[in-house]
Parts: C-alpha cells; sequence; structure tokens
C-alpha cells in the first residue's frame, strides 16, 4: 500500500487522501488506515474485504460529518486503466463535495474537478512513486 497523495481543499475544507494497492497489499492494513483517517467504525470499512486480488480498480470511501475522503487504486494493468480509475474515483470526490455542500452549479462542479486534476494527477507522473513501474499483471 502506497500512501500517494494527502490533499486538503481549502476552500470545502475537505481533506483527500489518495492510496494505491499492491497485489500483495495487506487488507487489514488498509482497513485500519481507512478506518483512522475517516473516523470511521469497523462494519463502515467492512466490504474493503472484498477488494483482494483485485485489478484494475478503486473505491471511494467517505466520511460527511468529517468531511474526508479516501481514494483506493487497486493495481492496474496500464496507465489508461490508471486514468480511467482515477478520473472516475474523483468525479465521486466531486459529487459527495457538492451534495454535502448542497452545491447544485455546475460551473462549481468543473472548477472543482479541474482543480483535483491540477492536484492529483502531478502525484502520479512523479517518477519518485514508482507508478510507472507499478502495472499489475492480469493471468
Amino acid at each position: 500500500m502506497k500512501h500517494l497523495l494527502f490533499k486538503k481543499i481549502e476552500v470545502y475544507d475537505w481533506h483527500l487522501h489518495v492510496v494505491m494497492l499492491d497485489l500483495d497489499s495487506d487488507i487489514e492494513e488498509v482497513k485500519e488506515f481507512v478506518e483512522d483517517k475517516l473516523e470511521l467504525h469497523k462494519e463502515d470499512v467492512s466490504p474493503i474485504e472484498n477488494i483482494k486480488g483485485m485489478v484494475d480498480g478503486g473505491s471511494h470511501y467517505y466520511n460527511l460529518d468529517e468531511r474526508k475522503s479516501i481514494i483506493l487504486l487497486y493495481p492496474m494493468t496500464s496507465r489508461a486503466r490508471l486514468c480511467n480509475i482515477l478520473g472516475h474515483e474523483m468525479q465521486h470526490v466531486v459529487d459527495r463535495i457538492m451534495d454535502y455542500c448542497g452545491i447544485d452549479d455546475l460551473e462549481a462542479r468543473a472548477y472543482l474537478a479541474g482543480h483535483l486534476a491540477e492536484t492529483v494527477w502531478p502525484s502520479f507522473f512523479t517518477l519518485s512513486h514508482g507508478i510507472a513501474l507499478t502495472i499489475a499483471k492480469k493471468d
């Protein structure tokens, strides 16, 4: 498990974590991370047990009361899948924030999506994170 990013979205007072799982990630460690960062109870993160061995996917966990989100990215088989899944999960973050704040304005949603893209994507293009080398092989 690689904790790739922590971002505070100042204008909405929202915290975002992005985590990339490895094929051999310890699911209990992932659950504890999500419980701790989101201040959730074990029963709220029990679906994490179902992600063991999954590839080319992701999950968005959140705590509206605490204004916190975590994007879990499963191992990817290609950079194209990473782009697709990360964009998809970031849209869930945008939707939760906008819905929580009662904002229906499409331009505000687009602005936040652009802000997240500008903030999150550079973390994936930094070789120090090794993302370019963390491509899972499908059987």
